[in-house]
């Protein structure tokens, strides 16, 4: 159906829209949530994956060798160490993503979320030509194994975590 004027709403003022329809008909409101709720409890792993992986393949270590070495401060800041922190800056809002699954109660979008992001990160290891790769090769296992914790910690079921590590067998993946 098309509805030209609700098209061109940006993200605000649709969210606007939603909440006055809501006021109006709160028999609305049961709907909407039904509908959230299938939107986000599907998570393709394998999207996240690619997502990710394309997003690390971006870091450049001439980013890195600009920032990185001797500080203003006089401390000294080691090239792994800075490449650390922009895989850091990138898995952000991965992350952020995941732990909203968990806080919403949706273990299976935060298991395939999880699987995401372990997966893409190992794909950029081990497939991975950038020129970035031997400045974090050897900190994706502990990327990994923080993202194992927070999904063990967050969704608090032993079974489900039990999974995760399972899968990871399956595909490859140490699990530390």
């Amino acid at each position: 159906m098309k509805t030209p004027l609700l098209d061109s709403l940006d993200p605000d003022r649709a969210r606007t829209v939603l909440l006055l329809l809501i006021r109006d008909d709160p028999g609305i409101a049961d709907r909407a949530e039904a509908h959230a709720r299938a939107l986000l409890e599907t998570v393709d792993y394998e999207q996240v994956a690619g997502l990710l992986f394309a997003d690390l393949e971006s870091l450049d270590i001439e980013d890195v060798w600009e920032t990185a070495g001797q500080q203003r401060d006089g401390s000294y800041r080691y090239p792994g160490e800075r490449a650390y922190e922009m895989a850091e800056e990138i898995l952000a809002p991965y992350r952020d993503e995941l732990s909203a699954c968990m806080e919403r109660g949706m273990p299976e979008a935060a298991l395939d979320c999880a699987k995401g992001l372990i997966l893409g990160l190992w794909r950029f290891r081990t497939e991975s030509s950038a020129s970035i790769l031997p400045e974090l090769e050897d900190s994706i296992p502990d990327l990994i194994s923080d993202i194992c914790s927070s999904v063990e910690e967050g969704i608090g079921d032993p079974g489900r975590a039990v999974l995760l590590r399972e899968w990871m067998e399956e595909e490859g993946i140490p699990v530390l």
